[in-house]
């Protein structure tokens, strides 16, 4: 079983991808904005993030740069 961490700023998107991935038996944690991916990252190391690049509040290319760090 995977950690999988989804980041877009659109909750129906969380939601339908949540709903796919959970029924496959994973581990979803789901953030909506930059500043809680960076919250997540503190606590724990996922092993899969599907990233939204164009996100509302921040620059999904910067919150990528954030996770590779």
């Amino acid at each position: 079983m995977a950690e999988i961490l989804i980041v877009d700023d659109q909750p129906c998107v969380r939601e339908l991808l949540s709903e796919e991935l959970l029924s496959e038996a994973h581990s979803i944690v789901t953030a909506g904005d930059g500043e809680s991916v960076k919250g997540h990252l503190r606590f724990s190391r996922p092993d899969l993030v599907l990233l939204d690049l164009y996100l509302d509040e921040a620059d999904g290319f910067g919150v990528f740069e954030e996770i590779k760090r």
